[in-house]
């Protein structure tokens, strides 16, 4: 309906307006108010089914969004929904008026209305999150074969951008775990000009993707801070599920417990590439799979 109205206001149609007035303008180039037909099976990726009782998916037949295209047709990518958030974070920084005024903006990402638990709030477009005392604005997407979320940060200039060709996926888990992974380390960096904390080179002899049988299905190894991390997979929430290390000898670390103690050790063994074949922990083996970069 809001396209219509676009159409009926600008006597233009809806797409050619978005393209000539937002997507032209912000420099949005592989945008598109409508799915790109002609990008099958090139840029457009293909959509997927969710997994089904065997754990496979199936190809989704191509999405035409027609009538609804204003709310559920639009195609992009990470890189020009990054510069979508670089927009917004620009116009609420310094002001004035950029495709909108600023305070248009400010009024879309402020709370206009709340679901009756409270938990669920909306702004214009956009919806409102609190999650441990930090604000954030988005919107998830979802058509067939599709699902999508972009969340920013504005108060840290941080945005993150998720995009799936496969039903069935929590998109808005993905977006907060991405954001407990990057978001503080993109904070400090870019705000308080902070030199980012590298490992030390020599620890990536010791990356990889080990095997974690029986317990879990993989164990992947990397180099994390000053240390090394353990990371038992699959996982649906890695900052959390992060053990981390730190190296006490030659090829021995400790975890670090969350009191900063330290408790039981890993011990890696080396292969003849000077890289770690194998480590044990709990007295558990776990085998190299794969090495890490």
């Amino acid at each position: 309906l809001a396209g219509e109205i676009v159409a009926a206001t600008s006597g233009q149609s809806y797409d050619a307006y978005v393209r000539a007035n937002i997507l032209e303008p912000l420099s949005l180039k592989s945008t598109a108010p409508e799915m790109p037909e002609a990008e099958r099976g090139k840029r457009l990726a293909t959509g997927y089914t969710a997994l089904d009782r065997e754990g496979k998916r199936e190809p989704t037949p191509f999405f035409q969004a027609r009538g609804i295209a204003a709310a559920a047709g639009y195609a992009s990518t990470a890189e020009d929904l990054s510069r979508f958030a670089s927009w917004q974070f620009r116009l609420l920084r310094k002001g004035g008026a950029e495709i909108l005024k600023a305070t248009t903006l400010r009024e879309m990402h402020r709370v206009h209305w709340a679901e009756p638990d409270l938990e669920t709030l909306w702004g214009l477009g956009f919806a409102v999150i609190h999650r441990d005392g930090k604000i954030f604005v988005g919107h998830q997407g979802s058509c067939p074969g599709y699902r999508t979320a972009l969340s920013l940060m504005p108060a840290e200039d941080v945005a993150i951008v998720f995009l799936a060709n496969a039903q069935g996926v929590n998109a808005g888990q993905y977006v907060r775990a991405l954001y407990d992974i990057v978001g503080p380390g993109v904070h400090a960096a870019v705000k308080e000009k902070e030199k980012a904390k590298t490992p030390d080179s020599s620890l990536r002899r010791y990356a990889g993707t080990y095997s974690a049988q029986p317990w879990s299905g993989e164990v992947a190894v990397l180099p994390w801070k000053e240390g090394l991390a353990l990371l038992f997979l699959p996982t649906t929430d890695p900052v959390q599920d992060l053990i981390p290390l730190k190296k006490v000898g030659e090829h021995t670390f400790r975890r670090i417990r969350k009191d900063d103690t330290l408790g039981e050790e890993v011990v890696f063994e080396m292969g003849a590439d000077g890289r770690a074949a194998k480590f044990s922990h709990h007295s558990n083996p776990h085998e190299r799979l794969r090495r890490g970069p």
